[in-house]
């Protein structure tokens, strides 16, 4: 099973189980890390930005809901598919993981079947995701109106221009020539902040 190196962080405190993981991992072609306890998981996974997490959910030092956590709320680390992996298949703790935004859960004991089609399954699905991510930011980059810049000059123009005569010319300038030329500037500052508006 070819994942062309994906990078997967398994965040295990039983060592032989992590072990074990990274090994069949390893022999299935990714690249993979390990940390034996939660904190140390959040620091791998900020560190090596993996393309996939397995945790553990019981776990010394921080549990695996406290590093779902922490990781979805770090830019670099929210969009990571995350899987529980636990012995416990409590009803409540299932749906407070998926409430916290993980991606599965599997029950140990497991088969290696079982973990890879799991993981198979998201980073096709992350994949997905960030193809339709790439194509909306192209799509966008190709619809936004380029010529937004030509179409401000002018009206900012007037704004500077205007504003640059009366601050020269203060003194000369009369009563009514001062009112026109600020209506002139605020007419051009609207037009401005229509023209921003629609961009």
């Amino acid at each position: 099973m070819n994942m062309e190196m994906k990078k997967i962080l398994v965040i295990e405190d039983e060592e032989s189980v992590r072990e074990n993981l990274m090994e069949l991992l390893e022999a299935e072609e990714f690249e993979v890390f390990g940390a034996a306890d939660g904190i140390a998981g959040i620091d791998a996974a900020q560190q090596h930005q993996p393309d996939l997490i397995l945790c553990d959910v019981m776990m010394p030092k921080a549990d695996g809901f406290e590093v779902l956590n922490t990781l979805r709320q770090e830019p670099i680390t929210a969009m990571i598919p995350f899987i529980f992996l636990t012995a416990r298949a409590d009803k409540a703790d299932l749906r407070r993981g998926m409430e916290m935004g993980a991606d599965d859960y599997i029950t140990k004991p497991f088969t290696l079947t079982e973990l890879l089609n799991a993981i198979s399954v998201r980073l096709k699905k992350n994949a997905s995701l960030e193809q339709f991510s790439q194509e909306k930011t192209a799509h966008l980059h190709t619809n936004i109106p380029l010529p937004m810049p030509e179409a401000i000059r002018s009206p900012l123009n007037g704004i500077l221009n205007l504003s640059q005569l009366i601050i020269k010319q203060s003194d000369s300038l009369e009563r009514n020539e001062i009112r026109e030329m600020s209506e002139c500037i605020y007419e051009s500052a609207q037009s401005l902040s229509r023209l921003m508006g629609d961009f």
